[in-house]
């Protein structure tokens, strides 16, 4: 995702930082692009101004000092795509050393197959 991709006076979605009562789509809110720099993009949200994360990236993060900063979207279905990302790595992060063990080899091939042959690992 690039600054260009956003023009000024477009809507776009402005996904918040996991804090507070907010859950799923609820932490979706669409904004209005102000201005459109090299940079930054600033958004009609109190003025937060969102920069460059990696190129791969569908968004843009907030430059701000927090640590769950927002992150910019061109589209709402993106957002949500980065939700359901956020929830299956938090899901497989937490998954329990038995459940690994339950798996049959098969299962286990794909997984290291998909973790860490680079047929998808590190993709989205």
């Amino acid at each position: 995702m690039k600054t260009k991709d956003f023009a000024v006076g477009q809507t776009a979605y402005l996904l918040e930082g996991q804090r507070g009562r907010l859950e799923g789509t609820d932490r979706i809110k669409a904004v209005n692009v102000l201005k459109v720099g090299r940079v930054y993009v600033t958004v009609d949200d109190y003025s937060r101004r969102f920069g460059l994360s990696g190129s791969r990236d569908p968004y843009l993060y907030e430059v701000s000092p927090v640590a769950m900063a927002a992150k910019l979207f061109t589209s709402y279905d993106d957002a949500v795509d980065e939700i359901k990302r956020e929830t299956l790595i938090r899901k497989i992060h937490s998954a329990s050393f038995k459940s690994i063990c339950d798996c049959t080899l098969v299962q286990l091939e794909q997984i290291d197959d998909i973790l860490f042959s680079g047929k998808g690992g590190g993709e989205r």
